[in-house]
């Protein structure tokens, strides 16, 4: 195509836009949940390709990637292998996200980063541009675009209702949760509220008898006891009233974002909970340094005390442990965190359920801490786990907050 260039020019065509294929991959599922606008992407394309363009046209400064008598470069095969290293780390991502897309499209993509891949070690190993090694890299490369088309074309735009029913799934799944915690704020008020409520007046009208009667001994004692139970009533009451508007301010956007040291908010947690620890005999394992979350300080608060305040409450070990661990980063901006007790574990029925809102045990309780967690997670991208491995594990994992 190009006259008086050597074969060095398709060779740098070549490997250039692979770099960029490899990097719009690896980046693609960071951007999954984050509005883009069009105009700057495109931008951002048109100046990639023109320095590209301009490095091997105008200023010849990209590496050379053929030697006519020699072959490839070291540059050039060195590149295909970073090229793959880099894919593997896009489906690695995608791995990762692929709640986010149709099964067919996850597959469809997937296999084409890995024939993309058997294409770049293909092109490492030719040492002719006319031999075997160089035209099977080139039909790796035909099946790997082709199961593109098939991903983002036949099936995004030939059979969009596949795509279309399963985001009606998700709405109606995400439907039938609103239902379910209105429901719950609908029973709170009717039922759980309304009964410390009436034990409250039942508790009062007695003491306004109680007064009126001679004091006596038995009579101090019936008021004390009386007293006793407004004040627990209250407490319940105040109880229900918080985790209700903690459950609806959850979902929303945090105003106070800053860079919180997690470790800071662990260490507050457990000095207002020292007494309940004493009182249960708790060990409590703590990694050293837990990181750093840019989020409300608020949620990353409620986040930890709903959790180890259920560990505190439900494990029931003759000798019990609570373990707050850092896991690390699983991406950049994504920090995993686990939570666990070597208490009996979660009720294998009450999986499915835990993170229900009002959702609770016969042992009692709101039904509403797991619940806030949850939402709070979701509101930073992240997800939570529950299971059991030698007593009840929380893991989760949180995304740092961007406006």
């Amino acid at each position: 195509m190009f006259q008086g260039w050597t074969s060095d020019l398709p060779t740098q065509l070549w490997v250039a836009p692979r770099h960029l294929e490899a990097i719009s991959l690896l980046l693609a599922p960071l951007f999954l949940l984050r509005k883009m606008k069009t105009a700057y992407v495109f931008i951002g394309y048109t100046l990639a390709s023109c320095l590209i363009l301009l490095s091997i046209f105008w200023w010849k400064i990209f590496p050379t990637c053929w030697v006519e008598g020699s072959g490839l470069t070291p540059f050039k095969i060195a590149s295909e292998y970073i090229i793959c290293a880099i894919l593997l780390a896009a489906a690695f991502l995608l791995y990762q996200k692929r709640e986010m897309f149709d099964k067919s499209v996850f597959r469809l993509i997937v296999a084409s980063i890995f024939m993309t891949i058997a294409s770049e070690i293909s092109f490492t190993l030719f040492v002719d541009l006319f031999g075997f090694f160089n035209q099977l890299g080139h039909f790796f490369m035909i099946i790997s675009f082709y199961l593109i088309y098939r991903a983002t074309i036949q099936i995004g735009l030939q059979k969009p209702y596949s795509l279309l029913f399963r985001n009606l799934k998700r709405s109606e799944e995400e439907l039938e949760r609103a239902n379910v915690e209105l429901a719950g704020y609908a029973h709170t008020v009717s039922h759980d509220l309304k009964g410390p409520l009436t034990a409250i007046e039942i508790a009062s009208d007695a003491l306004v008898s109680l007064a009126k009667e001679p004091q006596t001994e038995e009579i101090r004692r019936k008021s004390e006891k009386l007293a006793e139970n407004i004040t627990i009533s209250v407490n319940r009451s105040s109880e229900l009233i918080e985790d209700v508007l903690n459950l609806a301010e959850a979902g929303q956007t945090p105003k106070d974002v800053s860079r919180v040291d997690v470790s800071e908010t662990m260490a507050r947690l457990l000095e207002e909970r020292a007494r309940d620890i004493e009182k249960k005999g708790i060990q409590v394992k703590v990694d050293n340094d837990l990181g750093y979350v840019t989020a409300s300080p608020t949620h990353i608060y409620e986040v930890f005390t709903n959790l180890i305040s259920n560990a505190i409450k439900y494990n029931d070990s003759k000798k019990p442990v609570i373990e707050i661990s850092y896991l690390g980063d699983v991406e950049r901006d994504a920090h995993r965190y686990l939570v666990r007790d070597n208490g009996s574990g979660i009720p294998p029925e009450s999986l499915d359920n835990i993170f229900v809102p009002f959702f609770k045990e016969a042992t009692g309780g709101t039904g509403l801490g797991l619940s806030i967690v949850e939402k709070i997670i979701k509101l930073y991208d992240g997800e939570i786990n529950a299971y059991n491995d030698n007593g009840a594990c929380f893991e989760f994992v949180l995304r740092d907050f961007k406006e």
